[in-house]
């Protein structure tokens, strides 16, 4: 039999390959049902598909972002109150999350419905565009509970010990959407609604998958419990930066798409698609780092284990470095390649996306150590400074940027908007780390007197 882990005194290294080579394998899973979509629209359907697709992605960013809001929240106090020996507790915020996830995601679903033309239009979609977004929104609305459960159960999984069952139900998913993908779009040429079907039934897959992780001889058990306001405080508020950098997420394709509009027309917006679907791969798996090594952080500090925290968080951004270099090195050696992936035109298109990888690429280190530090401060609850980082880099600086680099560096300003908002954010974390520093030693000098 197996020895469990044990996140308390198992060796730091071996429990971050663990559970982090797990996690970014699942993250990319999940970020590839996105990606195969992109690629399959673009190659089966054309760029018109691919601006509809474009248009209709920061709905991704609202469903995965309120998942991560109650599951990353809900997981992170379950974790320290384990930490701290408060079984009873951790019980209690797992049921909690379970309970507002499944509320929420029934929530948007029925607004979606209700509201779907009114949401794509907001979202960008012109006359022309209007159809084949509302073809591909209607149905991804329609299954928003099972897309927000399985960012809400994966967290709570993967800080339940379940770190192989998170990532083999994103494996799981993947499966399905390459699959079906394939045979919706060509064989049976169901367009976009097709390409929405195959997705929507990958997260059915993933949840189904992660449902069976709670089986009669786990501490954790499937509940529903009565709400209670302190508890959905604590974990929406370690949630927030979570949520926010999703949140943010889909508010800069919207703004990018806007101001692409407006300058570039359709082509700028399909050709910002492979770009943005570029940068979905890469947060992926810096991503997929953070919440990796968030148990082992979360529980640890909960258990006031200051040297196995501080060796993790170590690990996390170096290993988020390194993935940003990585991506930086491909988009400056092989950006044609990369761009030819996803779409058989040629000519303006092509260019105009080699250009915008060449640019934009450039952010992914930057990106390393913020989506890192503000994951490490979500898991030992100082999540204000995770939610103020995550709400300047991700939407702060992008609105004002945007408006500002075009002016001084004509179109390939906007693909530097990115580049420049994770340098300002660099910053910010200077003075975070600043403040924390004069802080702590504000209260250990108040301590020895």
């Amino acid at each position: 039999m197996q020895k469990k882990l044990n996140l308390l005194e198992d060796d730091i290294k071996k429990l971050f390959v663990k559970y982090v080579s797990t996690s970014v394998l699942g993250m990319i899973t999940v970020s590839l049902y996105i990606l195969f979509d992109t690629i399959f629209i673009g190659r089966g359907i054309g760029k018109e598909g691919l601006t509809a697709l474009n248009i209709s992605l920061p709905i991704y960013n609202v469903i995965y972002g309120t998942g991560m809001l109650i599951g990353v929240g809900g997981a992170t106090a379950m974790s320290i109150s384990r930490g701290a020996g408060e079984e009873k507790k951790a019980q209690k915020f797992f049921k909690s999350a379970l309970t507002l996830g499944v509320i929420m995601g029934i929530s948007y679903s029925l607004l979606g419905i209700i509201f779907l033309e009114r949401i794509s239009l907001a979202l960008g979609a012109s006359r022309e565009s209007l159809p084949l977004v509302k073809e591909y929104l209607g149905v991804i609305i329609l299954f928003t509970p099972f897309f927000l459960m399985v960012q809400n159960l994966s967290a709570l999984v993967r800080n339940d010990k379940g770190y192989k069952r998170a990532m083999f139900a994103a494996i799981a998913g993947g499966l399905t959407n390459l699959v079906f993908d394939y045979l919706f779009i060509y064989p049976l040429n169901m367009g976009m609604r097709g390409a929405a079907i195959a997705t929507a039934m990958s997260a059915m897959v993933s949840v189904t998958v992660l449902l069976a992780h709670f089986k009669k001889d786990n501490l954790l058990k499937l509940g529903f419990i009565t709400l209670d306001l302190s508890t959905v405080k604590r974990i929406l508020s370690i949630g927030l930066s979570g949520f926010i950098i999703e949140i943010s997420a889909g508010l800069a394709i919207y703004l990018f798409n806007k101001e692409l509009l407006s300058t570039i027309g359709e082509l700028g917006v399909a050709s910002y698609s492979i770009i943005a679907n570029c940068s979905i791969m890469c947060v992926a798996i810096i991503s997929g780092i953070a919440q990796g090594v968030q148990p082992i952080i979360s529980i640890n500090y909960g258990a006031e284990k200051k040297h196995r925290v501080s060796v993790s968080k170590n690990l996390g951004m170096v290993s988020g470095i390194l993935v940003g270099g990585l991506f930086l090195v491909l988009g400056l050696l092989i950006p044609e390649t990369i761009a030819s992936a996803f779409t058989k035109e040629k000519g303006e298109m092509l260019s105009m996306t080699v250009q915008g990888i060449k640019l934009y690429f450039t952010a992914f280190p930057f990106m390393g150590i913020s989506i890192m530090v503000g994951a490490y401060f979500q898991a030992i609850e100082k999540s204000k400074y995770s939610t103020f980082l995550s709400l300047f880099r991700g939407i702060i600086f992008i609105a004002i940027l945007l408006k500002v680099l075009p002016l001084l560096f004509g179109a390939n300003g906007i693909w530097l908007t990115v580049p420049f908002s994770e340098v300002l954010a660099l910053g910010l974390i200077a003075l975070i780390l600043i403040i924390e520093k004069k802080n702590s030693h504000n209260k250990a000098l108040s301590t020895a007197l």
